[in-house]
């Protein structure tokens, strides 16, 4: 049994394939299998990878029709026979120590869950994501409800080690049927489960912006998959009495949902609207409902910032979506919009090659 599954779905991403293999590859650890699901390529990435293969003895390769990346994933999940769980994107690519730095965190915290810093990557700079104060809260390991702020962290899983057995005990799998947002119920799910959750500084993984055919860059109708993604992680909350992290789940459905709508084409920003209404009345939020403000004791100067404009723009925008006042609500978007964006520049200064 290898100490890490890396589970790695690709469906036609040729042209960027050999920088995350390659990365792969050079990692110092070299305990680990990855599974590269092929689903369905049909730019030369299956020939690709089974170019690899021939040198590559710990890369095991299914091919199948294409079912969509969830689908691939829980595809990678049944074929993991690793301790932990890693996950990659078939664009990105990782430090040569990404792995062992996971690893050796986990076996010294005994975490269920550990995450280290990532780097958004763009073709001219890359913008660090590091969480100081979620560093320095965790320690050698907390569950969630020490410190439910947690809930606020980014939700992609490239960045993070999890332990298979508490996957499996949680049955936690991914939901086939999402179009976008396919990490979030999952990596919600297991922020929950998690006994102990290690978050740790270094900048080990490079999350690839700005490509074509990237599924985080659709303006179309598969921006409605948050909705079916929140509910999900309702029902997960529901199953196991995980109750006590309502709060922070309505600080982030206003987040995502707002990141969503700022995408849309217009012509479907009122429907998106309307299921944001629909969405908060249904699980019973009205205007005095609390909304937690974001962590503040150990944040960095960048995070305090954010924070402030969130304690700011998210009662204004819940206020506006359940008096379904569409056009309080634009002002409110467009309010974060020039905040993001300012942020946004003041954050690419911290570029490195």
């Amino acid at each position: 049994m290898p100490s890490i599954s890396v589970l790695c779905p690709v469906y036609n991403t040729k042209p960027y394939l050999p920088r995350l293999l390659d990365s792969l590859m050079a990692q110092t650890f070299r305990d680990f299998e990855l599974i590269a699901i092929d689903d369905g390529s049909t730019d030369g990435s299956g020939a690709l990878l089974h170019d690899y293969a021939a040198h590559f003895p710990q890369m095991r390769i299914l091919s199948r029709q294409k079912l969509g990346n969830p689908s691939a994933l829980n595809t990678g999940l049944r074929n993991a026979t690793g301790r932990y769980l890693a996950f990659v994107d078939s664009d990105d690519w990782v430090a040569p120590n990404f792995l062992e730095h996971l690893l050796t965190t986990a076996e010294r915290t005994g975490a269920d869950l550990v995450q280290c810093g990532y780097a958004y990557a763009y073709p001219d700079r890359k913008i660090l994501r590091q969480s100081a104060w979620a560093c320095r809260r965790t320690g050698n390991g907390i569950p969630l409800k020490d410190c439910p702020q947690l809930f606020f962290l980014d939700n992609t899983l490239c960045n993070k080690l999890l332990l298979r057995s508490m996957v499996e005990r949680f049955e936690i799998q991914f939901d086939a049927e999402l179009k976008m947002a396919a990490d979030l119920p999952f990596f919600f799910a297991a922020l929950l489960a998690a006994e102990r959750i290690v978050v740790t500084d270094p900048v080990l993984y490079f999350y690839r912006q700005e490509r074509s055919g990237q599924t985080t860059s659709a303006t179309n109708r598969n921006c409605f998959s948050v909705f079916r993604a929140f509910e999900d992680v309702h029902q997960f909350i529901a199953a196991y009495g995980f109750d006590f992290i309502a709060p922070w789940l309505l600080h982030s459905s206003l987040s995502l949902f707002a990141y969503m709508y700022e995408k849309l084409v217009p012509e479907l920003q009122m429907e998106f609207f309307q299921e944001m209404n629909h969405y908060f009345r249904s699980h019973g939020i009205d205007e005095h409902t609390p909304i937690p403000p974001g962590p503040w004791i150990g944040a960095s100067l960048s995070d305090k910032i954010r924070w402030s404009m969130l304690r700011i723009l998210h009662p204004a925008a819940l206020k506006a979506i359940l008096r379904n006042d569409k056009a309080a609500y634009d002002r409110a978007i467009a309010f974060r919009l020039f905040l993001l964006s300012s942020f946004r520049k003041a954050a690419s200064l911290l570029t490195f090659r």
